[in-house]
């Protein structure tokens, strides 16, 4: 038995749907769309400290970073074989290169709040190698599925001896 609209609950007296109706099925269609689980999405803001050369000349290096909400640091054994973490769980160095002798190559850091600035010091052999202020210039993204959040992200390139 087929039902016309005009004896259906959702309809109005002339026979048309209430506008509450299309609505209700439009909004539940779009959310059947966008089938993705944003619930449990948190992006830290990232910067990424690129150094220009990357450092290949053996020593001890002490990579240190103040920028206010974050400070860590990372001794990183340029020529030897292992990376260790830093003091930081906000920073990582990246630096093994195909022969598997570590160099130092980027420092990445995450924040919860991006700082609108930050000072880099690397000390080598115990003796003050070079100092930087930075000043990064961000860029928001979205690193998961479109409408899951975002954060700010900057590069940064820091010429080094």
């Amino acid at each position: 038995m087929r039902q016309s609209i005009r004896s259906s609950p959702f309809a109005s007296p002339r026979g048309r749907p209430w506008p509450f109706t299309l609505s209700a099925f439009w909004l539940c269609a779009c959310g059947f769309q966008n089938n993705q689980d944003c619930n449990d999405a948190y992006y830290a803001d990232v910067v990424e400290i690129q150094f220009s050369p990357a450092v290949t000349n053996e020593g001890n290096y002490h990579v240190s970073l103040d920028s206010g909400p974050v400070t860590g640091s990372c001794d990183v054994d340029v020529g030897g074989t292992k990376l260790l973490p830093c003091s930081s769980a906000h920073m990582t160095i990246d630096g093994i290169d195909t022969n598997g002798q570590v160099s130092l190559s980027s420092l990445r850091v995450w924040f919860d709040y991006a700082p609108a600035s930050m000072t880099l010091t690397i000390d080598r052999e115990g003796q003050a190698w070079t100092s930087e202020a930075i000043v990064p210039t961000y860029a928001m993204d979205e690193p998961g599925a479109k409408g899951c959040g975002t954060r700010k992200h900057a590069s940064v390139v820091v010429s080094v001896p």
